[in-house]
C-alpha cells in the first residue's frame, strides 16, 4: 500500500524525524502517527485544567 507525500514540509520533516530516529520513511511515519493519536486532545480536554483551576464550568 503506497502513501505519497506531496507536501514539501510534510516530506522534510518526515525524512528530518527518520534521520534523528535512526529509521526509515516508513517507521517514521508510523511512530509520529501512534504518538499523534495517544496524545490527541479533544479541545473540551485542553480545556479542562484551566477551567478547573480558574472555577470556570
Amino acid at each position: 500500500m503506497a502513501i505519497t507525500v506531496s507536501h514539501p514540509e510534510a516530506d522534510a520533516l518526515t525524512r528530518k524525524f527518520a534521520e534523528l530516529a535512526g529509521v526509515g520513511i516508513t517507521e517514521a511515519l508510523v511512530i509520529t502517527m501512534r504518538e499523534a493519536m495517544t496524545s490527541a486532545e479533544t479541545p473540551r480536554e485542553t480545556a479542562a485544567w484551566p477551567r478547573a483551576e480558574h472555577g470556570v464550568a
